[in-house]
């Protein structure tokens, strides 16, 4: 981004940058997390917990830039769609990170009686959630949409692993008692991918305005 005001290019570059801290970070947050539910490591699960403070703060910080340079730049065109798009995806960035810090606190209390398959499968979920979010990235930071039909099919197979999931679990608490709290816990964590699978769908749309100035449904 090129501006004869040189403060308002670094207001608007450190945007860009922050923005990258962020998403860097909850990649970081994803791998954490998927470790959390095959190893129980409390220490990890705290660390991703720690973590997620700075998710917020840069959420803070973006947020109050954006709202500066708004109320005191009146931005036009390209940059006024590129401030837009950011206030709506770290909501979803930030989200994201609630969700794995989900996944976290209740991953590293799962009783290790639980069948291993459980675990596996929401691995399988959790990777492809995590590969959606890093290609969904790759969209934003390099303006590009040429992973935009792909992480859509991503979406929609997460939503079948966890529907199928569900009724995986359920079936099992029925003839499981003694683990229904356990069994409850890794609906959460499923639940908690799947969503995830939801906010990058809504980065993707707002990805999919900043470039071609229209949403993808439009």
């Amino acid at each position: 981004m090129q501006h004869t005001d040189k403060n308002y290019e670094i207001q608007m570059n450190s945007i860009n940058e922050k923005l990258i801290k962020m998403g860097s970070i909850l990649e970081e947050q994803f791998n954490k997390a998927l470790k959390v539910l095959s190893t129980r490591d409390e220490n990890l699960a705290n660390d991703i917990i720690d973590t997620d403070k700075q998710i917020n703060d840069l959420n803070h910080d973006i947020s109050d830039t954006v709202f500066q340079i708004i109320a005191m730049r009146q931005p036009m065109a390209d940059d006024l769609r590129f401030l837009f798009c950011s206030i709506k995806i770290i909501r979803d960035l930030e989200r994201i990170g609630d969700h794995l810090v989900t996944v976290a606190k209740k991953g590293y209390r799962i009783n290790s009686s639980i069948p291993p398959e459980f675990i596996e499968k929401l691995e399988i979920l959790g990777n492809k959630a995590s590969v959606m979010t890093h290609d969904a990235l790759n969209c934003l930071f390099e303006r590009k949409l040429s992973q935009a039909d792909k992480i859509a099919e991503r979406d929609d197979i997460i939503d079948t692993l966890h529907g199928e999931f569900i009724k995986d679990v359920l079936s099992y608490m029925k003839q499981n008692d003694d683990y229904i709290p356990d069994s409850l816990s890794l609906i959460q964590i499923s639940k908690g991918l799947e969503r995830v699978g939801d906010r990058i769908t809504n980065i993707m749309e707002e990805v999919h305005f900043l470039i071609e100035g229209k949403y993808s449904s439009e």
